[in-house]
């Protein structure tokens, strides 16, 4: 039972790992769920068992980022370092997984990003919840810092808004080559220091 629990779980894996490459490839509109299958070396039929359509299919993709990127969040939140130091570390942590992710946020980040988000409304306010479950995290790490003196006394709502916020448009624009630094190090410390200077307790 276990064995066969292991299986469905790898094979699930499998399609997702795939459906990710394919998606990026050919963009959501010209992938197909058979187009997934063969690529995985599975039957059309197979895949259908584990994701009922393309959409849920893309939204599985993208919920996997979320929950990933909230492990590694909560792993900062719960360090045992200056609450500055973490807000660093999260604006680093979320440019480098959109860096290594960057096929993935390429596809999410593009113009029809705005399609797709219109033909998926169901999926939109899952999206909605988990993007407001990071911002109340980050939200938590400058309540932090104001208790402990380091940041003025503000929203840390509002704050944590603007972090995401400012870190999101730079994922943006290097997922799409817009606009790219020397290195990513030096976008980190332009926008920790961007943010905190206006924000930090003297």
């Amino acid at each position: 039972m276990k064995q066969t629990e292991e299986k469905k779980e790898n094979r699930k894996k499998l399609i997702l790992k795939t459906a990710r490459r394919v998606f990026a490839k050919h963009g959501y509109f010209l992938t197909t769920i058979d187009m997934v299958a063969k690529a995985a070396d599975l039957a059309k039929g197979t895949t259908y068992l584990y994701f009922k359509n393309k959409e849920y299919l893309f939204f599985s993709l993208v919920e996997d980022g979320y929950n990933e990127l909230f492990s590694y969040l909560i792993n900062i939140k719960n360090e045992n370092v200056d609450p500055l130091r973490k807000i660093y570390n999260m604006i680093k942590l979320d440019v480098e997984f959109h860096g290594k992710n960057d096929d993935l946020c390429r596809l999410f980040f593009s113009n029809q990003a705005q399609v797709v988000d219109n033909f998926l409304p169901k999926f939109r306010q899952k999206i909605l919840e988990k993007h407001m479950e990071q911002i109340k995290l980050v939200a938590e790490i400058v309540s932090e810092g104001i208790k402990q003196k380091k940041l003025k006394k503000m929203d840390p709502i509002q704050l944590a808004i603007v972090i995401i916020g400012i870190t999101h448009c730079l994922n943006i624009t290097n997922c799409m080559n817009i606009s790219k630094q020397k290195s990513a190090e030096s976008e980190i410390s332009f926008m920790y220091d961007f943010v905190l200077n206006g924000c930090r307790k003297h």
